[in-house]
């Protein structure tokens, strides 16, 4: 900026001393060589260019890589065939109820005494196995647990025992007790001796039950039996009346 102004100072007195003087030729020498000398000021304050940066070549164009050939298409498995739909049973219609049959009559039994004292055979033969086996029944359904259905299937149990008909029957039973044959006969000998172990085994299945229900007789007392005595009870009377049955089949 200043060269710029020094070159405007000189121009314009050599233009002034121009007009004024008479040499015009030392002017103008004097002109050249002011204006050489500011236009060498002024070249040598530009500034040196400053060469371009080396341009960065581009990367090499990477080729796509080869696609894959597509893959075998896996054919889609069979299909099961659906098996063929099962019609549901016809439901089996439940059982016609059977009409209560009229129970066997008791047969008539002779008093037969102490089973230790000596007896005859007259009253043991296939009707007094068939009445101990009534009497059996009446002292286990005394004890049963009573069931309420609804449609055959039972909706509430009642497991109070009927003390009173329990006594009754089991008194008659053991006053029933035939006492020990006297025949030789081995067919009655051995009817006679699944007699006994029948009414073993019934006894002393019930005997629990005796002493309580006669208190509770008297004091007006409720007893209730578990299933699983019942159960006991039961299966203890179905014990003892197959023996019973064999011991009939011996004296018919």
């Amino acid at each position: 900026m200043k060269k710029s102004y020094i070159l405007l100072s000189v121009i314009s007195a050599t233009l002034l001393l121009a007009a004024c003087g008479p040499n015009q030729a030392e002017v103008a020498a004097m002109v050249e060589a002011q204006v050489a000398e500011a236009a060498a000021g002024t070249i040598e304050a530009m500034p040196t260019a400053t060469a371009q940066p080396t341009l960065t070549a581009n990367p090499t164009l990477t080729p796509p890589p080869t696609l894959a050939p597509a893959a075998t298409r896996t054919p889609a498995p069979t299909l099961t065939p659906r098996p063929t739909y099962t019609p549901y049973p016809t439901p089996t219609p439940l059982p016609t109820e059977t009409a209560t049959t009229t129970p066997t009559p008791r047969p008539t039994v002779v008093a037969q005494g102490s089973p230790s004292g000596t007896g005859s055979t007259s009253g043991f033969n296939a009707a007094f196995i068939v009445y101990t086996e009534n009497l059996m029944y009446e002292i286990a359904a005394a004890l049963e647990p009573s069931f309420t259905a609804f449609n055959n299937i039972a909706s509430s149990i009642d497991y109070t025992v009927d003390c009173q008909a329990f006594i009754t029957a089991y008194d008659q039973f053991v006053t029933s007790l035939a006492p020990p044959v006297t025949t030789a006969d081995p067919q009655i000998q051995s009817a006679y001796s699944l007699y006994q172990t029948a009414v073993g085994i019934f006894s002393n299945a019930v005997m629990g039950w005796v002493d309580g229900c006669r208190e509770a007789v008297v004091t007006g007392e409720t007893k209730e039996i578990s299933n699983q005595a019942w159960q006991l009870i039961s299966a203890e009377r179905i014990r003892a009346y197959d023996l019973l049955q064999q011991a009939r089949g011996l004296l018919e």
